[in-house]
């Protein structure tokens, strides 16, 4: 695979190349409907992924990406990660993702951070989606801010 291309899983607004397409001008090389184990909540107009590995599937999209770490970044933001805030909203991390046509591969995931009251306050069964899939009417909300 070129050195240059990166993964990332996509379990919420990202799911949608034409978002990813408009929003930030990249196109991903590939779009591979996949899982991880965990859970995920509902958040307003977002989704929140949890890991726990005796949760759920929960299903996405892996995208690969040329060049994502010229904008990753930008989608760190988006996204609500700050790497230098140990309150941010979310932390980016490599995961395990297993495709549902077969395989597995390791990608970033964009991972609630349990250390931030907003999200502890949103990762309760009331708002758990046990089915682990995000519905698509929800997408393409403006992005966190404290």
């Amino acid at each position: 695979m070129d050195v240059d291309i990166d993964s990332l899983f996509a379990y919420g607004t990202l799911m949608d190349p034409s978002f990813i397409k408009k929003r930030w001008n990249i196109e991903p090389v590939s779009v591979e409907d996949a899982l991880i184990i965990g859970r995920l909540y509902k958040a307003g107009w977002f989704p929140v992924f949890i890991e726990d590995p005796n949760g759920f599937k929960v299903y996405g999209k892996l995208l690969r990406v040329k060049c994502l770490a010229s904008v990753i970044e930008s989608i760190d933001y988006y996204e609500g990660y700050e790497e230098s805030d140990p309150d941010s909203l979310f932390v980016r991390k490599r995961m395990r993702v297993f495709l549902l046509g077969g395989g597995e591969d390791e990608a970033w995931v964009y991972v609630g951070n349990p250390k931030n009251h907003q999200i502890r306050s949103v990762c309760v069964s009331e708002n758990l989606i046990a089915d682990g899939r995000w519905r698509r009417g929800h997408q393409h909300g403006s992005s966190y801010t404290k």
